[in-house]
Parts: C-alpha cells; sequence; structure tokens
C-alpha cells in the first residue's frame, strides 16, 4: 500500500513539475521576445 501510495505521490509531482514550469518558461519567453521587439522597434525608429 505505501509503495503504491509514493507511487502515485511521485506521478503526481512529475506531473506537476512537468505541466507547471513549462507555462511559466513560455510566458517569460514571451515576456523576453516582446521586451526585445520593442528595445529594436524604438532602435530602428
Amino acid at each position: 500500500m505505501r509503495t503504491k501510495a509514493q507511487k502515485i505521490h511521485l506521478v503526481r509531482r512529475t506531473q506537476f513539475h512537468h505541466y507547471g514550469i513549462k507555462p511559466k518558461h513560455i510566458v517569460l519567453g514571451i515576456a523576453i521576445f516582446g521586451f526585445v521587439a520593442c528595445a529594436i522597434a524604438q532602435f530602428l525608429s
């Protein structure tokens, strides 16, 4: 019982890590890309 519960907990943790971290990285990437694009646009104009 205990090992099964630990296994489920581990799967839940890895899934949370997999689905919880990626969106942050995507948002951070879009934010950095947008900032760089604005900086380039201001530099050129």
